[in-house]
């Protein structure tokens, strides 16, 4: 009795949604093996449609189907732990109801091989009250199957969901195990893409912290991978020795030492070390294939055997960052490298011959594309994928560091406005030497300040740009600092069309400070505003400043224009906005 396998994914998932709904209800199998004989040719009909009459009615394949589902369904009365159908012997009666012998009918059958694998938690979870999520951790599931159930709603954009399965396996008391790591790993990693870098690192302590050596093992490398990616190499190398104490023998660990000796130069004795880790792991049993191929290459080119293999724990990209931020410590002093060149008071930033030389190299090593506005879009191209050429540039010449358009590259990758610790340490750097670079030309090429930097001349770009990216950055770690207002108000100065969207933040900043003379000045150079916070805030100057009648007057003046933000800010209780698939719908 052989059948083939071709549904559409539409009809199997309803099916398998479907099986794993009646086995929610009831969890006899006799029941559920006599409703899928009867259902499954309705719910999957161009499944149905290809099996062979001769071996017999669709019923049968579909209660050999719905035999090997019970087998790997999860139930809540099971206490989530698999309680499979007892496998006939030869001379039995075959499941699939046939009336043959299990020898003489499906004992052969492999069509359904994939079941042994598939996880029907996801299907159980999805037919279950919310409130059984949080109850998990005291029941025998398979931790695996409850990290993959989470990837899978990640992946469908259910990050609520997800962390409603995970957290609470880490809000028990109950001491932490091997058990918890798929689900340790997937929620720092959760952590890391939601921008939660305080739950991040309590999650992180905590693992560090547990009485079991194999989950304080996974959470001190995970450790050593943030640490190197914050430029934190003495502390990157004291975790791996904590990992190395708490698990010698691990796979994983020969890869974490080789990122370490990459990230910092020593390539040769990686070359070692992965000799060293091939010959001790060749002798272990269950290591796979993949994993000593691996690191036979990595006895010739650690780098580039590395290079797209490991995952954020260790990523590639953790080993660029590092190198590129030891080239950076190493960068001569910020120097003038360009000139002013314009008509009347506006003007635009041209760089040497030289430095023009070397930016054609630079765009052709690093292959990079600068956005058009401030900030990146989703399909910016990472220049990360092409460090290794780019990192050898800038070793050999170091020239490249006096570049707007080299520190505009490298800082259009990171989020800005709120993001990991360990990204602001990369950032604050680069941020530091870009404002360094503008005021330092600026200096020789226009000390008396008579010049602007239209945004509307592309040279002018990249200095912008990473103008913009400071201030906000020190508005997002400082709030309204006199430091935010000073790099804020060189911006407005160069650019005072304000393409890259200073002047709402800089006008709440003046009247934090109590600078309403100022706020009052700025909101006036943008009398038409059609966004609603500075026309509101120049009237809150003018209120704070007493001047209420030119305050009661302007607000009677765009009342129509911002009904709707009014009569938000005014009330007792703010409805929040309605939200589209886009961030807040228009209106």
């Amino acid at each position: 009795m052989t059948h083939t396998l071709l549904s559409s994914d539409d009809e199997l998932a309803i099916l398998l949604d479907s099986s794993a709904s009646e086995l929610c209800h009831s969890s006899d199998p006799a029941a559920f093996l006599d409703w899928i004989a009867d259902a499954g040719p309705q719910l999957a009909p161009s499944l149905a449609a290809q099996l062979d009459p001769a071996t017999g009615p669709a019923s049968q394949f579909f209660r050999l189907m719905g035999a090997n589902l019970y087998n790997q369904t999860p139930l809540a009365a099971h206490n989530f732990a698999l309680r499979p159908l007892p496998t006939p012997t030869r001379n039995q009666p075959c499941l699939c109801g046939s009336g043959r012998k299990y020898k003489h009918c499906c004992i052969g059958m492999e069509d359904l091989s994939w079941l042994a694998n598939y996880n029907m938690l996801r299907h159980v979870l999805d037919n279950c009250p919310q409130k059984t999520l949080a109850g998990l951790p005291a029941t025998a599931v398979d931790t695996d199957a409850v990290a993959d159930t989470a990837e899978q709603w990640l992946a469908e954009g259910d990050t609520v969901r997800a962390l409603a399965l995970l957290e609470p396996w880490f809000k028990t008391g109950d001491p932490l195990t091997r058990r918890h790591e798929p689900l340790f790993d997937l929620l720092m990693t959760i952590y890391l893409e939601e921008n939660n870098p305080r739950k991040r690192k309590r999650l992180l302590e905590q693992a560090c912290n547990a009485k079991d050596k194999g989950m304080r093992a996974s959470a001190w490398q995970r450790k050593a991978t943030i640490l190197l990616d914050a430029g934190d190499e003495a502390g990157a190398w004291d975790a791996f020795a904590q990992t190395q104490r708490l698990d010698p023998d691990s796979p994983s660990l020969s890869f974490l030492e080789l990122t370490l000796l990459c990230a910092t130069g020593e390539i040769e004795q990686a070359k070692e070390r992965a000799a060293f880790w091939l010959a001790r792991l060749k002798r272990q049993r269950n290591i796979s294939p993949d994993t000593l191929d691996l690191l036979a290459e990595c006895t010739h080119d650690p780098e580039g055997a590395l290079m797209g293999v490991l995952g954020e724990g260790g990523a590639p990209e953790d080993i660029d960052i590092a190198r590129m931020l030891e080239l950076l410590r190493a960068a001569p002093r910020p120097a003038a490298r360009y000139e002013l060149r314009g008509h009347g008071t506006e003007a635009m930033l041209v760089p040497s011959d030289a430095m023009a030389r070397l930016e054609l190299e630079w765009e052709r090593q690093a292959r990079a594309t600068e956005p058009s506005q401030t900030s990146a879009p989703l399909d910016y191209p990472d220049i990360w994928h092409n460090a290794a050429r780019w990192l050898a540039l800038l070793q050999s010449q170091p020239e490249l560091w006096h570049s707007f358009q080299v520190l505009d590259d490298l800082v259009a990758d990171f989020d800005i406005a709120g993001g990991e610790a360990e990204h602001f340490q990369v950032l604050e750097p680069l941020l530091d030497r870009a404002a360094a670079l503008l005021d330092c030309n600026l200096e020789v090429a226009d000390p008396k300040g008579d010049y602007t930097l239209p945004w509307l001349m592309l040279e002018n770009r990249p200095a912008l740009r990473l103008l913009a990216h400071s201030t906000f950055h020190t508005q997002y770690r400082e709030g309204y600092s006199p430091t935010f207002i000073r790099r804020a108000e060189q911006l407005m100065r160069l650019n005072p069309n304000d393409n890259t969207g200073m002047r709402d933040a800089l006008s709440s900043a003046y009247i934090a400070n109590s600078e309403f003379g100022k706020a009052i000045e700025l909101a006036q150079q943008f009398a038409e505003e059609v966004l609603c916070t500075l026309p509101l805030n120049h009237v809150l100057a003018l209120c704070l400043d007493d001047q209420k009648g030119k305050a009661l007057s302007l607000l009677a003046d765009i009342a129509g224009r911002f009904e709707v933000a009014i009569d938000m800010l005014l009330a007792d209780r703010p409805e929040p906005p309605e939200l589209s698939e886009y961030g807040v719908r228009v209106g």
